[in-house]
């Protein structure tokens, strides 16, 4: 792993694996391949994650010189397990948790770093929307000794939850371990039809119906880090 190198105690820009899990959604990949092409001039690889028969985004990935694995079995077919597939499929120092559906602006990387010193482990930019953040870069050497979670070393976020609230216990874990910061300046805006900037699908529609499952989840495993949101 690259050693850290810092200037005024700051975090200078890593190499950093941009990980999109993708599922039957060929434009929106297109778009965001494409995105963050003109968006991130910083050293990166950008590797992707899409359905074993989604021809379409294959394709995509190959035109655009993309790094892609395909899956077939369903219930591994959210966001979730394929962070977590890709983040063991690849080696970087630093992770940044992406999706088809964010827009970059340019120079984010090196902007999220910016905001970061020595006791760094997390970076959360702005999505326009949520108050916490959505997607998060991530130092590699944290997940693999403490975890993206309360007590899953090894795993970004923990491994029982689908999609919903995964992001929250990775917040709210980060804070209570003093290990997170906000990237406020850098718009990494999120599309979502709860923000009324995306159409609805049958991807957010699949998602749906696993919300409540994962909303049981993180209520039960509040209580480990206090019972609250430490965010808000």
């Amino acid at each position: 792993m690259r050693p850290i190198s810092w200037s005024n105690n700051k975090l200078e820009p890593q190499l950093t694996a941009i990980l999109i899990p993708s599922l039957n959604r060929p434009k929106n990949l297109e778009r965001v391949l494409l995105n963050i092409r003109y968006t991130t001039p910083e050293p990166h690889r950008t590797y992707v994650m899409i359905s074993k028969d989604d021809i379409d985004s294959q394709r995509i990935c190959r035109g655009h010189s993309a790094i892609f694995w395909t899956d077939s079995d369903s219930d591994l077919q959210y966001f979730v397990p394929r962070i977590q597939a890709l983040f063991e499929k690849t080696s970087e120092p630093w992770i940044f948790t992406g999706s088809d559906d964010i827009v970059y602006p340019y120079g984010w990387l090196t902007n999220c770093f910016s905001v970061a010193d020595s006791g760094t482990k997390i970076i959360c930019p702005n999505d326009g929307h949520n108050p916490k953040g959505t997607n998060f870069l991530v130092d590699r050497e944290y997940i693999m000794t403490e975890g993206g979670n309360w007590d899953t070393p090894g795993y970004v976020y923990h491994p029982s939850y689908r999609h919903n609230r995964s992001d929250d216990e990775m917040v709210n874990v980060a804070l209570y371990r003093k290990i997170y910061t906000r990237a406020m300046d850098v718009l990494i805006e999120s599309t979502h039809p709860s923000w009324g900037n995306a159409p609805n699908d049958s991807t957010y529609e699949r998602v749906a119906l696993v919300s409540a499952a994962d909303e049981a989840l993180f209520q039960s495993r509040a209580p480990l880090w206090g019972g609250q949101d430490l965010w808000r």
